[in-house]
Formats: structure tokens, sequence, C-alpha cells
């Protein structure tokens, strides 16, 4: 027969540890998030309200439309967004070159500088693609290798 070495102390100091470990964890679960003091409560409240439909309207089975998306057709408000921080990019691209110059930009320097900028975004996008590309037939090179080597373990056997 086993005998049992414990102490009604070390039980207690046990149950003593789980209780407090169990209410951290609880005051962190049930803690409420506060807005900020700088952001408006109407804000808050719309944001609430829009997570809210959004959740309830497709049962909550699906996800926000810019999650799924994946390089698809923009909405409006993004597709303006995305210009107006591309506009943002570019004047602060000739701003930075006015200032290494020490002078107003004329107008062919203006022209070339926002050729520049797009035109450097469609070889970044090329080079991707290439990338991608090569990327794809080593996984499928190494596939039919794995592949070949199978069929030839199963033909030695």
């Amino acid at each position: 027969m086993t005998q049992n070495f414990y102490s009604p102390r070390s039980r207690r100091l046990v149950f003593i540890v789980f209780v407090l470990i169990s209410l951290v964890f609880s005051g962190t679960v049930l803690g409420k998030r506060r807005a900020s003091a700088g952001r408006s409560a109407r804000a808050a409240r719309s944001r609430k309200a829009s997570a809210r439909g959004r959740s309830s309207r497709r049962g909550g089975r699906q996800v926000a439309r810019s999650s799924r998306r994946r390089g698809g057709r923009l909405s409006a408000r993004e597709a303006r967004q995305q210009r107006a921080a591309v506009a943002r990019e570019q004047g602060a691209a000739i701003k930075a070159m006015e200032r290494k110059l020490h002078r107003p930009l004329t107008r062919r320097e203006r022209a070339t500088a926002m050729r520049g900028a797009s035109r450097r975004a469609l070889l970044e996008a090329r080079r991707r693609a290439e990338a991608a590309r090569r990327a794809a037939i080593a996984r499928q090179m190494a596939i039919d290798k794995a592949m070949r080597d199978e069929v030839q373990t199963f033909i030695a056997k």
C-alpha cells in the first residue's frame, strides 16, 4: 500500500496560488477597454455598431471584406486613399529633391521625378513577379524530383 506524504500546508499553498493566478487572468479577460480621451465617443459608438452589424448580418461566419481581398478590385474609398498616399509620396520625393539641390525643380525635372516613381514601382513589381515565377518553377522541379525518387525506390523493391 502506498503512503501519501501530502501536508495540509502544501495543499493550502497550491490552492492560494491557483486562486491568485485565476484572479489575474480573469482581470485581463473581464477588463473593459476604454476609449482614449483624444477620440470622440460618437466615433467609438459608430465603430462598435458597424462591427456588430458586420458580425450579425452574415451570422459571424464571414470576416471583413478587406481582410479577404487579395489584390482584387478596390472600393472607391480605398482607391481614393491609395491615390492620396501616392500623391503624398510623390510630393515628398519632389520636396526632398528640391532640398537636396537647394533650388526649385524645373518642369522637366518634376516630370521625370513623377515618372521615375511609377517606373521604379513597375520595375519592382516585375522583379517580384519574376522571383515568384522562379520560385514556382523550383518548387515544381523539387516535386517532380521527389516523385521520380519515390518511383525509383518502388522499382528497386
